[in-house]
């Protein structure tokens, strides 16, 4: 029998989406530099963490690569924020971006359109590829024509139905979906321990 009790390990692990288990490896790595002899994670973000980067850098990038594909596409996501705000200062707003943006589920406040619109253009950014292209999502924004009082919000759903098909309903999940005890943990335990390891 092998007695490995005081071996050091190497920490690998690879896999083409999700970095939670990447950065994993790569903390242990250099919290525990005694234990493990290496950690091999590809595409870990290392110097998003301590204060290497600004505090948004993520969405920094994410806005960079936005622009540097469509400056007219950028400017449109820019001001497309402000056009929200100004429509949410109204009694029915929820209703109308419900409707306007054909939400499975009607929304509970602004912020949860403004989150999910801002998942869209992080995850086309990050997993470019022929399903999510950020080419292809700038293209249905700027070529949208404008055809409702609210223009440039049509425009920004185009890029929705661009990014995630045309379907009957847009949202985080369907009206026949319920979210589980399994979803809610994953989502709190992947959050966490970003914001955990940044800090």
């Amino acid at each position: 029998m092998i007695k490995c009790y005081a071996s050091k390990i190497i920490l690998f692990y690879f896999q083409f989406h999700g970095a939670v288990h990447k950065v994993l490896a790569a903390w242990f790595k250099l919290k525990y530099p005694y234990i493990a002899l290496g950690a091999l994670a590809s595409s870990a973000p290392l110097l998003y963490f301590e204060d290497t980067l600004p505090k948004h850098g993520y969405f920094y990038i994410v806005t960079k690569v936005f622009k540097e594909m469509s400056k007219e596409c950028h400017n449109k996501i820019h001001k497309s924020w402000d056009e929200i705000d100004k429509i949410a200062a109204k009694p029915n707003s929820l209703s109308i971006f419900s409707k306007n943006f054909k939400l499975c589920n009607p929304l509970n406040d602004i912020i949860e359109l403004k989150s999910y619109v801002s998942y869209i253009y992080a995850r086309t950014a990050q997993y470019s590829d022929n399903q999510f292209s950020v080419a292809r999502l700038c293209e249905a924004i700027n070529t949208s024509p404008p055809n409702t009082k609210s223009d440039l919000l049509d425009q920004i759903f185009a890029g929705v139905v661009a990014s995630r098909g045309n379907i009957s309903c847009y949202g985080m999940s369907s009206p026949s979906y319920q979210m589980t005890n399994d979803d809610r943990a994953w989502g709190w335990q992947t959050i966490h321990i970003s914001v955990t390891l940044s800090t």
